[in-house]
């Protein structure tokens, strides 16, 4: 085989791309937790079982905990928090930051009839087995949140519903059968 220039540069130019090629993925594997923890927000629900808070009820509506908790490495802010199959109850937009490992009770105001069946705010838990509902029907637990992570990316998150909030869903709350 005859070394021509032009076999002569593709000779040397292909080592010199695999070397490059070989430091950058070194440099992009050695970095990846870093953007990894700039990319994630790890958040959980059921952190606590929700409840109806006594202090914040009015005659029509009561307030009731959707507890989450920020499983990330750093701060979140919660910035919405939607319940799309039971769109009566609303958030109370009060924008709350969770150092990593703490759990956020935001509230949300759910008329005061889809509690029914539920002890009396501020009385304890429930003290009967939850009833068994159909994977369609679980849909209306759904709570979308948006958090902030502390680099200012937003990430939408979906959690589901527990304790009295469920409750809440499930009694007004409609999932449409597709």
């Amino acid at each position: 085989m005859k070394f021509t220039e032009k076999r002569f540069r593709w000779f040397v130019l292909i080592p010199v791309v695999a070397v490059a090629g070989g430091v950058w993925g070194g440099y992009y594997n050695a970095t990846e937790p870093a953007r990894a923890a700039q990319d994630s927000a790890v958040i959980r629900a059921a952190a606590d079982v929700s409840v109806a808070v006594p202090a914040a009820d009015t005659s029509d509506s009561r307030a009731v905990t959707m507890p989450f908790r920020n499983d990330s490495p750093d701060p979140v802010t919660l910035t919405s928090l939607i319940l799309p199959f039971a769109d009566q109850m609303t958030w109370t937009p009060v924008q709350m930051t969770l150092q990593p490992g703490q759990t956020g009770y935001p509230l949300v105001m759910v008329p005061a009839q889809c509690l029914s069946g539920l002890p009396a705010a501020g009385s304890g838990p429930l003290r009967t087995a939850p009833v068994k509902h159909s994977a369609t029907e679980q849909q209306v637990t759904t709570v979308y949140m948006k958090v902030n992570t502390i680099d200012g990316n937003t990430h939408g998150i979906t959690l589901g519903a527990t304790g009295a909030l469920a409750v809440a869903a499930y009694n007004c709350g409609k999932v449409t059968v597709q």
